[in-house]
Protein backbone atom coordinates (compact mmCIF):
# COMPACT_ATOMS: atom_id res chain seq x y z
CA UNK A 1 0.00 0.00 0.00
CA UNK A 2 1.45 3.26 -1.23
CA UNK A 3 1.68 6.18 1.42
CA UNK A 4 -0.74 8.38 -0.40
CA UNK A 5 -3.07 5.04 -0.61
CA UNK A 6 -3.04 4.75 3.16
CA UNK A 7 -3.76 8.51 3.85
CA UNK A 8 -6.69 8.68 1.59
CA UNK A 9 -8.25 5.78 3.41
CA UNK A 10 -7.28 7.56 6.84
CA UNK A 11 -9.06 10.70 5.82
CA UNK A 12 -11.99 9.05 4.25
CA UNK A 13 -13.02 5.60 6.78
CA UNK A 14 -13.52 5.39 10.39
CA UNK A 15 -11.60 2.60 12.62
CA UNK A 16 -14.32 0.71 12.39
CA UNK A 17 -14.37 0.62 8.61
CA UNK A 18 -10.72 -0.14 8.55
CA UNK A 19 -11.10 -2.74 11.07
CA UNK A 20 -14.26 -4.90 9.28
CA UNK A 21 -11.87 -4.15 6.22
CA UNK A 22 -9.07 -6.28 7.19
CA UNK A 23 -11.26 -8.33 9.28
CA UNK A 24 -13.22 -9.60 5.85
CA UNK A 25 -9.43 -10.13 4.56
CA UNK A 26 -8.85 -12.38 6.70
CA UNK A 27 -11.76 -14.07 6.28
CA UNK A 28 -11.33 -14.15 2.76
CA UNK A 29 -7.42 -15.50 2.82
CA UNK A 30 -8.60 -18.74 5.53
CA UNK A 31 -11.28 -19.33 3.26
CA UNK A 32 -9.40 -19.28 0.00
CA UNK A 33 -5.80 -20.38 0.99
CA UNK A 34 -6.85 -24.35 1.48
CA UNK A 35 -9.00 -24.39 -2.16
CA UNK A 36 -6.01 -22.69 -3.51
CA UNK A 37 -3.63 -25.01 -1.98
CA UNK A 38 -5.72 -27.91 -3.29
CA UNK A 39 -6.38 -26.82 -6.63
CA UNK A 40 -2.56 -25.77 -7.12
CA UNK A 41 -1.50 -29.09 -5.93
CA UNK A 42 -3.63 -30.64 -8.69
CA UNK A 43 -2.28 -28.20 -11.70
CA UNK A 44 1.54 -28.88 -10.27
CA UNK A 45 0.67 -32.78 -10.06
CA UNK A 46 -0.17 -32.36 -13.34
CA UNK A 47 2.76 -30.04 -14.79
CA UNK A 48 4.99 -31.98 -17.78
CA UNK A 49 7.78 -29.80 -16.98
CA UNK A 50 7.51 -30.90 -12.68
CA UNK A 51 10.29 -33.63 -12.16
CA UNK A 52 11.02 -33.97 -16.06
CA UNK A 53 14.87 -32.61 -16.19
CA UNK A 54 14.77 -33.50 -19.79
CA UNK A 55 12.48 -30.72 -20.21
CA UNK A 56 14.31 -28.54 -17.54
CA UNK A 57 12.14 -29.40 -14.34
CA UNK A 58 10.04 -27.21 -12.69
CA UNK A 59 9.98 -23.71 -14.07
CA UNK A 60 9.17 -22.55 -10.24
CA UNK A 61 8.97 -18.71 -10.07
CA UNK A 62 8.00 -18.25 -13.55
CA UNK A 63 5.35 -20.77 -13.28
CA UNK A 64 1.71 -18.39 -12.83
CA UNK A 65 0.25 -21.55 -10.42
CA UNK A 66 3.65 -20.73 -8.35
CA UNK A 67 2.63 -16.58 -8.42
CA UNK A 68 -0.95 -17.51 -7.33
CA UNK A 69 0.38 -19.29 -4.35
CA UNK A 70 2.56 -16.92 -3.55
CA UNK A 71 0.28 -14.08 -3.82
CA UNK A 72 -2.32 -15.76 -1.53
CA UNK A 73 0.17 -16.72 1.31
CA UNK A 74 1.35 -12.94 1.59
CA UNK A 75 -2.64 -11.61 1.89
CA UNK A 76 -2.13 -11.38 5.15
CA UNK A 77 1.05 -10.30 5.88
CA UNK A 78 0.32 -7.43 2.91
CA UNK A 79 -3.14 -6.63 4.68
CA UNK A 80 -1.30 -6.51 8.42
CA UNK A 81 1.35 -3.92 6.68
CA UNK A 82 -1.56 -2.03 4.88
CA UNK A 83 -3.31 -1.41 8.48
CA UNK A 84 -0.33 -0.63 10.17
CA UNK A 85 0.54 1.86 7.44
CA UNK A 86 -3.20 3.29 7.54
CA UNK A 87 -3.48 3.63 11.22
CA UNK A 88 0.16 5.32 11.22
CA UNK A 89 -1.64 7.74 8.50
CA UNK A 90 -4.66 8.25 10.47
CA UNK A 91 -2.32 9.73 13.55
CA UNK A 92 -0.63 12.15 11.73
CA UNK A 93 -4.27 13.28 9.86
CA UNK A 94 -5.11 13.87 13.68
CA UNK A 95 -1.90 15.60 15.11
CA UNK A 96 -1.90 18.01 12.01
Amino acid sequence: MTKETAERVAKWNSTEDITKWSSEVAKFAAYAQPQLAETAGKACAACPFRNNASMGGCIGEDCPVSAARKAMLLTTKRMSAGVKEIFKAKCRVKSA
